[in-house]
Formats: C-alpha cells, structure tokens, sequence
C-alpha cells in the first residue's frame, strides 16, 4: 500500500517518541510532563534589560522568511539583545518539502535543531496537539508567567488560541495574524446587475453569515445572466465549506460532515450552472480574474485580509486606480460577509521545549513581542500599520494588515483604498469571532485535496456522486490507512 510521506515519519515517531529526549541541548528535556499554564504567576511578564544572548544562536526554521525578519528587527530595536540567529528557510511548502525538513530536524536533535519554528494552518496542530506536539513548549513555562492573562488582556482572537493549545490545555502557539475571511467583491459589477454595489446591499444579496449558500448561488444565477462569474473557480467556494467544525478523522474513522458533503451540491451548482470560470487557483487564470481579464469578469473572492494586500493588490489590473509611486490611492472592490463563516491562513509559533536554557530566554522575550505586546513598539501594532521597517536597514514589503489582538486592531486605521475606503476590520473580525478551528486535525491538507479532486470529478459527470465517494475513501484508505 502507498503511504504518504507525512505518514510514515508518523510511523518513525512512534518508534522513536522515547528516545526523541536524546536529541536535546540541554534543556528541558525530551518528554516529560509540563506544568500547566495556571500553575504559573498571573503576573506581568518583564521583558529582561542590559546586555543579554552573547554567543548564543538561535535556529529558525520557516517556510518563509516573514518572522525570522521580524526577529531580526527586534534585533535593531534592541542593541543589548545580542542573541544571533540562523535562519532556516524554505520558502515554499506547496508540496510538503518544509514539513518534511521540519520533522526530521526536530527528530534528529542536535545542534541542528530548530529552537524555534513557524506552522500555518494546514498544518498547526500536527505540532501543538498531534504527532509532534511532544516537542512543544508552553508559552507559561517559556515566559515564566501564566500566558491565560496576557492573552485575555490582548484579546486574541478564540480560534488562534485553541489551534495553539495542546491536549493538556495548555498555550504552546499562537498566531500574529487575524485571517477571518470574507467576500471580496466588486461594486461596479454589483451596481451594473442589481443598481447597488453597496456592502450593506451585498450582504443581504449573498446571505452573509447566513449558514448556507442558496442565496449566494441565486445572486450567481443573475450574475452569469449578466455575463459575469460569480467566482473565478469552485474551489474559492471548497476554501470556506471545508474549514467545517467537525474533524475529518473521528475515533480513527474518517468521517464526511455534512458541512463538507454540501460541497458537492454548491461545487456543482457553480460548475453546471456555469457560474465560475474554472480556471483553477494560484495560478495565471486567477490572476487574470483578479485584474478583470479572464475568460469573463468576475465578481469576487473569498478569503483574507492577506489576500487583498498581498495578492490581489498586486494584480488587481485598472480595478485599481494608483499615484505615480505606484500605491493604490481607490478601488473598485467592496467587502462583505461570506456566507460561512471562516478564516484562511495563519502562522503559528512553536518554541522547541529541547533548547537550551540560553536560547529559552532570548525566545521568552521574541515570543512576547511577536504575540503579547499590545504597545505602540509591539511587533502587532507595527506590522498591522505596516509600519515594522520604517527607517530601518532592513527593506521588507509590508502592508496594513489584520492582527490577532482586538486590543491592538481597534487603534489601528483598517480603512483600504482597495475597498474604496472602507474598513476591512468589522467584517474579518465578526467572522473570525463565528469561526471555531474544533475540526482542525491531522491530514487535513491530504484529506482536504483528495475531497476537492474527487469532487472535480463529480462535477464533470465522471463519476456518479457515490463513485466520487467510494473513490475518495479508497484514496484516504490507501494513502493514509484511514478506514471509513
């Protein structure tokens, strides 16, 4: 039978979970218990002073190089912190390569070793609750303080919080970013179909937050009538249905929700009724649906506030209107609720319990900048203004963006030229407050993708709907050794 590769380094550690403490440097040990978060002072954390980290390096693994930057700019801020850094970066993860990087450098130990390291969503909780989870330290035990205060305080986001949280309750991760999603539409074509573009119009059109998708396909109807895709392709739609409350593997069975199973009604709907361009995602075609030059216009997209900066503004074509330095001064976009609540993307920070002492302490003092410091110098404040490399050395692209505290987002100014001026926060922070990450578990990226290529499938009139099935459980079977 085929196994994935993420399979069978599941299969290794069960064989090497004991002996994995061998690898350490020194610190905290292998796999013994940890102190639970209330057993520490609900006390201030105070951040150390003078000169501190002479000679000690610290190793960073990341997909990308977005935190170890951060780090770096802390650095700058902080001449006494003397601490180095050695970077790790892979700078892609499409096809598992940083996971697979990962695990084996937090099996092996060593100096090689990651003292600390960045998850996204598709993945977190194989390392906060699952199969490397072991490796984690809690940010209680990190910090020296009770993390539960200092995160009330901040008031992160819930579901931040619980896809960081171990087994045992207790906080070993936590994300900067706030990715609640949303529609992201356009007014003009809004306006051109139904006489309004508004937001408050839209929202009532496609049923936000509504739980269900049948007004979001009647608007689509209308809108292919028109001439015009409601999205670019299905699997826009499949990045909200998917994020469901319910895990895929329950008590070691796969199991289809019904949140999920409604997929191949909406997916089909979409694709029979022609209301999509098909061209696939991350690639030219959606780009091009981006700027209003594919195969039809386009309505919209679903996801976060890192899409719109990241993404879409970058190819957003004459939607945008730009001043002669090239920034987005106006835009034709809106901004509503989806009609799931969900969010997308995401990167957790887990610190390797294996380290050193030395290495603890210069990370105690990153982990509290980079996810509990709500000042105006707070690593949160600056990188949702976008202001974290103003009049520094360092040149790193940086857009406003949504954070993961509510402390620090509501004095941050969230209005986007994008949206023609509107705030982004109320609508990605209401459903980042619906969204709960309870069905978030293991293989979720395999699972994920086997579901949405069968369904293609399905939609194509390949496959009756219950040979999509079949066809998909087999795979999870054969690949992973889930049964049904």
């Amino acid at each position: 039978m085929k196994r994935t590769w993420f399979y069978a380094v599941t299969l290794l550690l069960a064989a090497m979970f004991v002996l994995s403490a061998c690898g350490d440097r020194g610190g905290a040990g292998g796999v013994g218990e940890q102190r639970a978060d209330a057993d520490f002072p609900s006390t201030p954390f105070v951040r150390p002073t003078g000169v501190r980290g002479e000679g000690v390096e610290i190793v960073i693994y990341g997909w990308n190089d977005e935190l170890s930057t951060a780090m770096e700019r802390y650095r700058e801020m902080n001449p006494d912190f003397r601490f180095t850094f050695r970077p790790v970066t892979h700078f892609t993860d499409w096809d598992g390569s940083y996971e697979t990087g990962l695990n084996a450098a937090l099996l092996a130990g060593g100096a090689d070793a990651p003292d600390v390291f960045f998850v996204e969503s598709a993945f977190v909780v194989n390392y906060t609750q699952y199969y490397f989870a072991h490796h984690a330290m809690s940010y209680s035990e990190l910090l020296g303080v009770n993390v539960r205060p200092l995160i009330q305080q901040a008031e992160i986001s819930q579901f931040i919080v619980d896809a960081g949280t171990n087994r045992d309750g207790n906080v070993v991760g936590l994300g900067f970013q706030h990715t609640g999603a949303g529609f992201i539409y356009r007014r003009d074509l809004a306006e051109q179909i139904w006489g309004d573009g508004s937001p408050a119009a839209m929202a009532q059109r496609i049923g936000s937050n509504s739980g269900n998708w049948n007004a979001f396909l009647a608007a689509a109807a209308d809108a292919n009538a028109a001439g015009i895709s409601m999205l670019s392709d299905m699997a826009d739609a499949w990045q909200a249905i998917r994020n469901s409350p319910y895990a895929w593997i329950q008590n070691d069975r796969l199991v289809i929700c019904d949140q999920r199973m409604s997929y191949l009604d909406i997916g089909k709907a979409l694709y029979q009724g022609g209301f999509t361009n098909v061209g696939g995602v991350w690639n030219d075609s959606w780009f091009a649906d981006m700027a209003g030059t594919g195969l039809r216009p386009v309505m919209g997209f679903l996801g976060p506030a890192w899409l719109i900066n990241y993404v879409m503004a970058g190819n957003a074509g004459d939607t945008v209107t730009r001043d002669a330095q090239g920034n987005i001064i106006d835009g034709v976009w809106g901004l509503v609720g989806a009609p799931e609540a969900f969010a997308w993307g995401g990167t957790w920070t887990v610190v390797n319990r294996n380290s050193s002492p030395e290495v603890h302490a210069g990370l105690a003092e990153l982990i509290y900048w980079l996810k509990l410091d709500t000042s105006d110098t707070g690593f949160l404040y600056l990188f949702g203004s976008g202001t974290l490399y103003d009049g520094s050395a360092i040149e790193y692209y940086l857009a406003k963006d949504m954070v993961s505290s509510q402390v620090v987002q509501r004095r941050l100014d969230s209005t986007l030229p994008f949206l023609g001026g509107q705030d982004m926060a109320p609508v990605f922070v209401e459903a980042g407050r619906a969204f709960t990450t309870h069905g978030w578990g293991p293989f979720d990226r395999e699972i994920n993708g086997f579901f949405d290529d069968w369904s293609m499938a399905y939609f194509r009139g390949e496959l009756t709907r219950e040979e999509m099935l079949n066809e998909f459980r087999q795979q999870v079977l054969d690949e992973l050794d889930i049964r049904s």
